[in-house]
């Protein structure tokens, strides 16, 4: 049910919609070894339609929206070297995407959902632990990632071409991190320092992109240990970069979602001690 100046006249819409569905998955793993492990996995999901609320209050968008649905297929392994101290995962997949859910505006600057036909998703998501002596660790994650439509997509009075990149859709994607604890001195003092990398991405499925990524953010962080307290100063975001983690399109035009800027803080926390019968 709708009234009120922006929309006219008091108007009522009823509807119902249902839906099934079959959301199967399979996997398969080999181990030769202790320290090798290989899967293989195909998986299939889908989301429910729905109906679009805007729709009565004005013209151009449809009462209702299908659901989509998508098969992933995945292999990847997982690895061991140098007893333990050097560990690699990596994954392989591609994601088959269709009816595509697609949040978008009309003329008028109602928001509605519509349905925006197939894509392709491949790439690869890879970590890598390395401990080269026993008090330092670093870490590294590295995400490729290529998402695109696979059909053309009516946008309005647009036409998006097939091998439109997705919104959010960064290629690249990579997270690292040195940790170290000096166990031989008191109070246990660790240092870690991080680093955040985003390439550039679309913010929404229009002809007239926002884009969205591209920023490297730093962040470091220094705590000791006093008995069962602990005590931690960060630096987040240590260069303040100026970086837009989400672009949107929606009716007051395009809006822009930053990341937090050069942050300090303290952090304080006291570790309970459990008791003897908890078996902890």
């Amino acid at each position: 049910a709708s009234s009120g100046p922006l929309v006219g006249a008091a108007t009522d819409v009823a509807g119902k919609s249902s839906q099934r569905g079959f959301s199967p998955k399979a996997s398969l793993t080999w181990s030769p070894t202790g320290d090798f492990l290989y899967y293989a996995l195909v998986s299939k999901g889908f989301r429910f339609g729905g109906p679009n609320i805007s729709a009565a209050s004005s013209g151009g968008i449809p009462a209702s929206f299908k659901s989509d649905s998508l098969i992933n297929y995945e292999i990847g392994a997982r690895t061991s070297f140098l007893q333990h101290r050097l560990l690699l995962d990596g994954t392989l997949y591609d994601i088959e995407w269709s009816d595509i859910q697609a949040s978008l505006l009309n003329s008028s600057g109602f928001a509605y959902t519509t349905n925006a036909g197939k894509a392709r998703n491949y790439g690869f998501e890879g970590t890598a632990t390395f401990r080269p002596i026993q008090n330092l660790a670093l870490l590294a994650n590295l995400t490729y990632l290529d998402a695109k439509l696979r059909s053309d997509f009516t946008s309005g009075s647009d036409v998006l071409p097939a091998g439109t990149t997705l919104p959010g859709a960064s290629k690249w994607q990579i997270s690292d991190s040195a940790v170290y604890t000096f166990s031989n001195a008191g109070f246990s003092p660790t240092v870690a320092l991080s680093h955040r990398y985003i390439s550039t991405a679309p913010g929404a499925l229009v002809a007239d992109q926002e884009r969205q990524g591209s920023y490297n953010l730093f962040d470091a962080r220094a705590s000791i240990s006093v008995n069962r307290f602990g005590i931690s100063i960060f630096v987040e975001n240590v260069g303040n970069a100026h970086g837009i983690s989400q672009a949107l399109a929606d009716n007051r035009g395009f809006t822009e979602y930053v990341v937090r800027p050069r942050t300090y803080g303290l952090t304080l926390d006291y570790r309970m001690k459990a008791p003897a019968s908890a078996g902890l």
